[in-house]
């Protein structure tokens, strides 16, 4: 959208309504200057909605940076993890990913009881690694949203 409102004639002065999805994510250090364009085109009389699932510091960041009056609720509920539940995380390079990531699924594949999580940032990563994974003949479930609700 920010290059659309750069290259053309595009214009965003009339947009009353800004929804954004997942605007936790949209912090990313890559994402800034695209952000300051799309704001920076906006009517300053408009209506913000900004949806995450989590409340972050970077949420706070975004409120500052749409230079709008936003209003924030959250659901105040606190939720504790089952104490079954084992959670870990391994920061890995990227080039080694892979290659770590089916050495882990194969260690807990041998186990009883055990059930291995893995969330991706894409759909074509969740189904790349869902084929790869059924290759090595490990049962796994492939759950993303470009699949139906009968899938």
């Amino acid at each position: 959208l920010a290059d659309h409102v750069k290259s053309t004639d595009f214009t965003l002065k009339k947009v009353r309504y800004l929804v954004m999805d997942e605007a936790d994510r949209l912090l990313a250090p890559s994402f800034r200057p695209d952000l300051e364009t799309i704001f920076s085109s906006l009517p300053h009389k408009r209506q913000t909605l900004i949806f995450s699932a989590t409340l972050t510091d970077t949420l706070k960041q975004l409120r500052a940076l749409t230079d709008n009056n936003c209003f924030f609720w959250s659901e105040l509920k606190k939720t504790a993890t089952v104490s079954t539940l084992d959670q870990k995380y391994i920061f890995i390079p990227a080039k080694v990913r892979d290659t770590y990531l089916v050495y882990l699924v194969e260690l807990f594949n041998g186990t009883e009881n055990k059930t291995v999580l893995v969330f991706t940032s894409t759909c074509k990563s969740c189904q790349v690694l869902t084929e790869l994974l059924r290759k090595m003949d490990t049962p796994c479930v492939c759950m993303h949203s470009f699949m139906s609700q009968n899938e």
